[in-house]
């Protein structure tokens, strides 16, 4: 599963969207350039004293279901699922007279018993959470019994719970039931990670539990259905409803388990004759295989480098509203939130083929050998995201992968600051706490360490052990370690107990001093004195002066180790981990020399960036002399880096002027296009006047290029840039609406009117919000009664279908300042001396009009209250 970490913040009425060029060594995830982020408010926090976590004993293994049945049908009006579930069931072990099953809010209305010879109602209870089923004799390890169970599930009705990786534990969502949001699907969609699918059928919700199933969905014949396996048959009834039967042939996890319906366009696709389809909302769908295109390329990859074919009868992909995490790993079924919808040019800018990369190679590891329990849960997602490592390497090479990696490493040492944890967690007070920085990220960079430790070709072999010993089973760790013990030959107790079982990571200081031609290395590890003294392979890169290299590996097992290198004729500098593959944190000192030989010659941009951030402090003047030469880099971040380098020399001559020209229009990146853009701002000054060019790059492909030059439009001449957006008013992506907005609400003519009501209907979300202030700004400075009358019909009309928290307080925002426009209004009329009887009754109509201003804000700020906001 991905989790979604986007962080909104919350803005006031007035905005101010910073530039989005390059900071040095702060740039955003794709290769393209941040924008500032908007802070709304200060938030207070109490902090009390850390309770400790619980140590969380899985639940024993009672019973093994074998396989389960759901017969479902839905009313979308009360939000219920109507279902017959028949559990197919022996004892794990010893005999059972009592049968436990998780059914979380139920109705449940009838339940049999059903043997080879007999059929009966046993006896049950039922406490809204648990069923308990006495069978009137016990269940047998070598029995297989049957229970079916009739039953009504209202998961809406159930407390959502307080997660952040996953924001509701409801299981079971009914999106838009009624159709009363405009422009909105209607669909039905599970949730069912970590214990949420108890919520709409009764099993055992813990992930040991594995099983076969048959699901009939019986839905309006409009509707698609998606489940996991294969869909068997499809049967059109009189009533206009279909049933629709999926059938899973292959065990899987309980929490695996899923279905969406609803309204969906769908793009198909194969992959060895196995079908890969898309589904997603209808103006997405020519985008479909710019977005999931290189799904079967994956499958493919994965396949083969795991040397296991995907086992799973197909693969399809489901794009659903309102999602309650980022995406989720559904056996052959994954569930993507709408965030991973993109225009063909909206993925100019940014793509999330992380997400789907992700969520593939989980149908080995995580479906196909799934973690007995939470506390195993890296046995899941560190594996996915080490596969998204994997395919950026193979698709589009080492240094593309290398920054992926370096976030990940960035983001997990971020929660290690102050949140240090082991990856194999028993203690813990709900599964939702497990889905962190250290379950994820940690455990791919983990997973990096032990294939550099045993070489590609075992490790890859380990893998494939792994899988296949262990395929459709639950598994922990030691099962892990087993395989690569077997494979390689080798005990490898220490590694797996130093990076799976114990906290931290290694902190070092790395002082290399050089006498002629010997380099003597000292590591010096420095982390907590609670923490372990790490054992782990540290490689040094050394090149010559024509960039042929060469490594050397030395074994650090001390706090306080050294060693020496014997530097050959040419040889010039040297880098300790140059690839960035180590998970630590080391500061490396070495001559001024060496630093400036590996920010000319270094062959990456990890080895440039090290170089930077030294040189930047102890030579910042040689530093800055690079910044041409690196924007000859094949690699986007080093030309950034250059871009900011010419940024900070604050030099304005012809040659950096033409430089900068050039890479606005010929760099193949749009964020460095971008970062040109900002440079060429930033160092021009006052001197010249290059809105041409800034308004010639409103034409750019890419949304990025264009909000960055609107950004400098606005700054510099707000009127200029209203002469040359009007060909950007039917924009609806990128973000670009609000940009027209913002640069309307500067320099505001009432012709703008149309484009305000237009692009206000259309929004949603944030970005609706921002509009709405924008329109209120727009009405306020034309203080024009006829302006501010079209602006409040248009707010009112459009919160009637839009009905969400971003609607309803740019209504609030906007309603505010039409309030006070008309307090203004009356006490100016009211000023003037003789006041004819047309000005008295419009005195008295702007008061009317006041009055019930008063009265609908009143209204709109407790149901605005009331609805849930995106930020709890």
């Amino acid at each position: 599963m991905v989790f979604n970490t986007r962080i909104l913040h919350i803005v006031a009425v007035g905005l101010a969207i910073g530039s989005n060029s390059c900071n040095l060594l702060r740039l955003g995830q794709n290769g393209k350039s941040p924008e500032t982020a908007i802070i709304l408010d200060t938030m207070e926090l109490d902090f009390m004293a850390e309770v400790p976590p619980t140590y969380q004993i899985p639940p024993p293994k009672e019973i093994d279901i074998h396989h389960i049945e759901l017969d479902l049908k839905f009313n979308w009006e009360t939000e219920q699922v109507i279902g017959v579930a028949t559990l197919d069931m022996s004892a794990y072990n010893t005999a059972q007279f009592e049968i436990k099953l998780n059914a979380r809010g139920f109705e449940i209305r009838d339940i049999t018993y059903i043997l080879p010879d007999t059929v009966y109602a046993p006896d049950f209870s039922y406490d809204v959470s648990t069923l308990v089923i006495q069978p009137r004799r016990p269940l047998e390890k070598g029995d297989t019994h049957s229970v079916r169970i009739k039953y009504v599930a209202t998961p809406g009705e159930l407390d959502a719970g307080s997660g952040t990786a996953i924001t509701s534990n409801q299981g079971l969502y009914f999106i838009n039931p009624m159709g009363e949001v405009q422009g909105k699907p209607q669909q039905i969609w599970t949730q069912g990670e970590p214990e949420c699918n108890s919520a709409w059928f009764p099993s055992v919700d813990y992930p040991h539990e594995k099983f076969t199933q048959d699901i009939f969905l019986t839905v309006k014949s409009e509707y698609h259905t998606i489940s996991n396996g294969k869909l068997i048959y499809s049967e059109v009834h009189p009533d206009g409803t279909r049933t629709d039967y999926w059938k899973q042939a292959l065990p899987h996890a309980n929490y695996l388990v899923m279905l969406a319906i609803g309204e969906f366009s769908l793009v198909k696709d194969s992959w060895r004759e196995k079908d890969v389809w898309y589904y997603l909302d209808p103006e997405y769908a020519p985008s479909a295989k710019s977005i999931f295109g290189n799904t079967p390329e994956m499958l493919e990859f994965y396949s083969t480098i795991l040397d296991y074919a995907y086992p799973w009868d197909k693969y399809h992909q489901v794009v659903v509203k309102d999602f309650v995490s980022g995406a989720m790993e559904n056996t052959s079924a994954v569930i993507h939130g709408d965030f991973v919808q993109l225009t063909d040019r909206e993925l100019l800018d940014e793509s999330h083929e992380d997400v789907i990369a992700h969520e593939l190679f989980h149908h080995w590891f995580g479906d196909l050998v799934t973690c007995e329990s939470w506390s195993q849960l890296t046995l899941n997602e560190g594996f996915a995201t080490y596969g998204e490592y994997l395919w950026k390497e193979h698709k589009y090479g080492l240094e593309a992968a290398r920054y992926h990696f370096q976030a990940d490493l960035k983001a997990y040492l971020s929660e290690a600051s102050y949140s240090p944890k082991s990856l194999i967690r028993n203690h813990y007070n709900s599964p939702d706490d497990i889905f962190d920085s250290h379950t994820y990220q940690k455990g791919g960079r983990v997973l990096h360490l032990l294939r550099l430790e045993l070489g590609d070709s075992i490790f890859f072999q380990a893998l494939n052990h792994y899988l296949v010993q262990n395929e459709f089973q639950s598994v922990e760790l030691d099962d892990f370690r087993r395989s690569v013990e077997h494979v390689s030959g080798r005990s490898m107790r220490w590694f797996f107990d130093q990076w799976f079982e114990q906290e931290g990571h290694p902190q070092v200081a790395v002082f290399c001093t050089q006498s002629e031609n010997r380099v003597e290395v000292v590591f010096a590890q420095n982390q907590p004195e609670t923490w372990q003294t790490f054992l782990m392979h540290i490689p040094v890169e050394v090149y010559d002066k024509n960039g042929v290299s060469r490594i050397l590996t030395f074994w650090l097992d001390q706090r306080l180790d050294t060693f020496s290198i014997e530097l050959e004729p040419n040889e010039l500098w040297y880098s300790v981990d140059p690839h960035g593959d180590l998970l630590w944190e080391f500061e490396e000192t070495k001559p001024l020399d060496v630093w400036k030989q590996q920010l000319v010659s270094g062959p990456s941009f990890i080895l440039k960036e090290r170089a930077l951030i030294h040189l930047l402090e102890s030579d910042k003047e040689f530093a800055i002399a690079q910044g041409a030469r690196l924007l000859d880099d094949p690699f986007w971040l080093t030309r950034s880096y250059g871009l900011n380098l010419i940024s900070l020399g604050h030099t304005w001559n012809e040659s950096v002027k033409a430089v900068l020209i050039e890479t606005t229009q010929l760099d193949n990146n749009s964020g460095v296009r971008a970062a040109a853009y900002s440079a060429l701002d930033s160092l021009s000054g006052g001197q010249e006047n290059f809105n041409i060019l800034y308004a010639y790059g409103l034409k750019d492909s890419s949304y990025s290029v264009i909000r960055t030059c609107l950004s400098i439009l606005l700054n510099r001449d707000p009127c200029y840039a209203q002469e040359h957006v009007k060909s950007l008013e039917e924009e609806k992506r990128g973000g670009i609406p609000s940009w027209v907005s913002r640069v309307y609400a500067s320099c505001p003519n009432v012709s703008q009117l149309q484009f305000f009501q237009r692009a206000y209907n259309e929004s949603t979300g944030f970005d609706l919000f921002l509009i709405g202030n924008d329109f209120t700004t727009f009405a306020q400075n034309l203080n024009s009664e006829e302006v501010f009358e079209t602006f409040a019909e248009t707010l009112h009309s459009a919160s009637a279908t839009k009905q969400s928290w971003w609607s309803s307080g740019a209504e609030i925002n906007g309603l505010e300042a039409y309030a006070t426009f008309l307090a203004q209004e009356i006490e100016r009329l009211e000023s003037a001396s003789d006041l004819s009887l047309e000005e008295l009754e419009h005195i008295s109509e702007l008061r009317m009009k006041k009055s019930k201003l008063s009265v609908d804000l009143s209204r709109l700020r407790s149901t605005h209250e009331e609805k849930k906001s995106p930020f709890n």
